[in-house]
């Protein structure tokens, strides 16, 4: 195998995951500071932080599979498409966040309505993060990791 492609998967993994925990984080700020859209600020910051979870094992396990001899090249391709769709999606929802702000200060009413406009965006992003996490989940799968 190609250690090059599997040095791209494992710090495309890397990457994600970092940039996972950092979008989670976030969220559960941005939660804490607008309680009417807190359900679904806090489900997609814990699908943020499971999906992180997930891209740092793939990054082990890419790690352990380099080694291997007969490993699948349209694979190891595959996962690195995945990882840098997955940055995609998170910079497009770390920029929606910042577009709200995080005050240091309790949210004002008319702060609070601005979330629940957007919550339709924050949905959005919700979906795109399933769509993704389904995905990967199939390809999982596939090769049985």
């Amino acid at each position: 195998m190609d250690p090059v492609s599997a040095f791209s998967v494992v710090a495309g993994a890397a990457g994600l995951a970092v940039q996972c925990a950092g979008v989670a984080q976030k969220l559960y700020n941005l939660a804490s500071n607008f309680k009417n859209a807190e359900l679904t600020i806090r489900c997609l910051a814990d699908e943020c932080d499971t999906i992180r979870l997930a891209w740092r094992r793939i990054e082990q396990w890419t790690r352990d599979w380099a080694d291997d001899v007969a490993a699948d090249i349209e694979v190891l391709e595959r996962l690195n498409k995945s990882a840098a769709t997955g940055s995609m999606i998170m910079t497009s929802l770390e920029e929606g966040i910042s577009s709200l702000g995080i005050p240091s200060t309790p949210a004002t009413f008319r702060r609070r309505a601005a979330v629940v406009w957007r919550e339709n965006d924050l949905i959005a992003h919700r979906d795109r993060i399933r769509g993704m996490v389904a995905a990967v989940h199939v390809l999982l799968e596939v090769i049985k990791l």
